[in-house]
């Protein structure tokens, strides 16, 4: 090989491991698009409220199709400006995530789907007087909702369709399902 030729076989090695480098260790989420929110816990802290938290960062908006892949449970707190709820487009978990927490008196709204794509299990824990609405459908997720105080006012709202998962829910909570209900599997605590 002359000298010639050899700064161009460098060049390429060098430019195949800057396509390849940026995706280790970046978490099991690749945005599709623009209105993509993937979880990262960049931070550690597991709170949905850092923005750092998010990829690309920033906390979910109405428009954002959530997307939760790597290892742990996010807890849901107050969003920075917007003190009781929030909306998001879709909310999907995947791979290793294990589960969402909505704090005691916060709503999340989310206006199309609920999903897990993974292998194991998924839980979705409301604390007490959490609230949770879902335009959308509701599938392969198990759903725990807490009652923590007396006069308990924790409540699930789904217009869609509830396909697979677990529930646990305890006396006077309220769970409104407008759509069909695929109860194969089931477990009512």
């Amino acid at each position: 090989m002359s000298a010639r030729q050899r700064p161009f076989v460098h060049a390429c090695i060098a430019t195949a491991v800057v396509l390849v480098v940026p995706q280790l260790g970046y978490g099991q989420c690749d945005p599709p698009g623009p209105n993509t929110k993937c979880w990262d816990n960049e931070q550690a802290t597991g709170s949905w409220n850092t923005p750092e938290n998010w990829d690309p960062d920033g906390v979910p908006l109405a428009q954002h199709d959530v997307f939760h892949e790597i290892a742990g449970t996010i807890t849901y707190n107050v969003p920075v400006g917007n003190p009781n709820n929030q909306t998001i487009a879709s909310f999907t978990a995947g791979g290793s995530a294990t589960g969402l927490d909505i704090l005691a008196g916060l709503t999340l709204t989310v206006a199309g789907k609920v999903e897990y794509e993974g292998t194991g299990e998924y839980e979705l824990e409301l604390q007490s007087r959490a609230d949770m609405t879902v335009v959308g459908d509701v599938r392969f997720v198990n759903v725990t909702l807490k009652n923590g105080i007396e006069n308990d006012d924790t409540t699930v709202d789904i217009t869609g369709n509830v396909a697979k998962g677990d529930w646990e829910v305890p006396e006077d909570t309220r769970v409104t399902i407008n759509g069909d209900v695929d109860a194969t599997g089931y477990k009512w605590a």
